[in-house]
């Protein structure tokens, strides 16, 4: 698959074919990364900027997975590489400030951890748990 590139609020930009490298570091429980490479001048160049969106596949199983671009380091050959982190991360530094739920399942507490967060109102959360519980937690990272 060739990557695609988005703008910050997800409008399409063009499909980066100038791409010389592409690569996916994916960690059990750690970093979900990708890495590319680009030709200086080429279409698209300028727009690889932080903050925007890099669509690809992640493995033969992860199709079309969206990677925020966080850094930019330009080659002396020609080229610049491009790294960027899987979407997920964009809670990594939001925050919930504390929940007490009663008798309700595991995803409407995942969502409500969503809404109640400070950035993260657009993420949504799925489950497949569907056992009423209690819920109740303090201060917290919602990426934890």
């Amino acid at each position: 698959m060739i990557p695609k590139l988005y703008d910050k609020n997800n409008n399409y930009i063009g499909k980066l074919t100038e791409c010389s490298r592409a690569i996916v570091i994916e960690e059990r429980n750690g970093m979900f990364e990708l890495e590319l490479d680009y030709q200086l001048f080429s279409p698209c160049y300028e727009q690889l900027i932080r903050g925007n969106i890099i669509v690809a596949d992640a493995n033969d199983k992860l199709k079309n997975q969206m990677f925020r671009i966080y850094k930019t380091t330009k080659n002396i050959f020609g080229h610049f590489s491009v790294y960027a982190r899987h979407i997920s991360y964009d809670i990594s530094r939001d925050f919930c400030e504390g929940l007490n739920i009663e008798n309700q399942s595991c995803e409407y507490c995942l969502n409500e951890l969503f809404r109640n967060s400070h950035f993260s109102q657009n993420f949504v959360g799925k489950s497949d748990i569907v056992n009423a519980q209690n819920y109740n937690i303090g201060k917290v990272n919602l990426l934890s």
